[in-house]
């Protein structure tokens, strides 16, 4: 084994913590956002950003999948299941804590935001809703068009803010 390689181990507090973080997750995208059939505006990605800030690669990808499957299953609303819609989240969740887990800059914020929104909000879940759906390009492109430009303003100031301004009340407040 590899003298650079850390061991991690999650204490009690840490299971807990993650537990809220997936309980936040799912209020924060079931209940509070603006929600069209194609289109939703909100919060969510702010448990991920705090996840992905204190705990290695797998913990935010649990965290937003735990989070998405626990949305599906428990405020359905009659919608398919849609395993695409998951992944964007995971994948997501792997490109906010390769950019913000080790070093936290505006520069990183803003890369990983651009970077979520645009591929994975926009032309990834865009491209899943025709796929599973069959909802027609020409109806999604424009309001997901408008979600990803909002949500890019929203969650890049949102997130400096919290991560660079409230990074330290985050450590004190949720110590390990």
């Amino acid at each position: 084994m590899s003298d650079t390689k850390k061991n991690f181990s999650l204490t009690t507090y840490d299971i807990a913590f993650i537990g809220l973080l997936i309980a936040l997750e799912f209020v924060l995208k079931s209940y509070l956002q603006i929600s069209t059939p194609i289109s939703k505006i909100g919060f969510g990605f702010l448990p991920i950003a705090v996840a992905a800030r204190r705990y290695p690669i797998g913990i935010p990808v649990f965290v937003a999948v735990a989070g998405d499957l626990l949305g599906y299953f428990v405020v359905n609303f009659g919608q398919a299941f849609c395993y695409g819609i998951t992944l964007t989240a995971a994948l997501t969740a792997v490109c906010t804590s390769l950019f913000i887990h080790k070093e936290v800059s505006v520069k990183r914020i803003i890369a990983y935001v651009l970077i979520n929104n645009i591929v994975g909000s926009f032309l990834m879940n865009t491209f899943w809703l025709h796929f599973q759906f069959g909802i027609p390009y020409g109806g999604l492109i424009v309001p997901r068009a408008i979600q990803a430009g909002v949500m890019i303003v929203v969650e890049s100031i949102v997130v400096i803010t919290l991560l660079t301004k409230g990074d330290n009340l985050i450590n004190r407040s949720f110590r390990r």
